[in-house]
C-alpha cells in the first residue's frame, strides 16, 4: 500500500479519523438520496432522508437541498484532509478518497450498486478496466 504497512494502516484507522467519517457520510448520503423511493416501499427501513423529515418536519425539496448540501461539505472536508494531512498515512488518504470516488459514481444519478444499467457498466469499465494512466 505505497509504503505503508497494514499496522500502521489499522492503527491509523483506529483513530477515527476525519476522511474514515466522510467516506461513511458519503456513502450513506449518497445511498439514501437515491434509493428514497424505493425504501419507501420497505417500511421498516431507517434512511437520512425519513429521519431529516421526520426531525425537522420539512418538505421532501428542503430535505433533499440539505443533504446535499451536506455532501458538498463533507467533499471539502476530505479535501482539506488530502491538502494537510494528520496521523493518516497519504498513500492510505488516497485509498479513502478513491472510495468516496466511486461512491460518487455509484449513487451519483441511481442506485448502481444495486441496479446495474448500462451507464453504470460503462463507468465500471472507465474506472477498472481502462482506467486513464497518470
Amino acid at each position: 500500500m505505497g509504503g505503508i504497512t497494514e499496522k500502521e494502516a489499522f492503527e491509523s484507522i483506529k483513530t477515527n479519523p476525519k476522511a474514515m467519517r466522510v467516506a461513511c457520510v458519503i456513502g450513506r448520503v449518497m445511498n439514501d438520496k437515491v434509493d428514497h423511493k424505493f425504501d419507501k416501499e420497505r417500511d421498516y427501513v431507517a434512511t437520512v432522508l425519513k429521519s431529516y423529515l421526520k426531525q425537522y418536519d420539512v418538505l421532501k425539496e428542503v430535505a433533499y437541498k440539505e443533504l446535499y448540501k451536506q455532501i458538498e461539505n463533507v467533499w471539502m472536508d476530505i479535501n482539506e484532509e488530502i491538502l494537510r494531512p494528520t496521523i493518516v498515512p497519504m498513500p492510505l488518504l488516497a485509498h479513502i478518497l478513491n472510495l468516496c470516488h466511486a461512491m460518487n459514481v455509484i449513487y451519483k444519478d441511481s442506485n448502481g450498486y444495486t441496479i446495474i444499467d448500462e451507464a453504470n457498466k460503462e463507468n465500471i469499465r472507465a474506472m477498472l478496466i481502462n482506467p486513464i494512466q497518470m
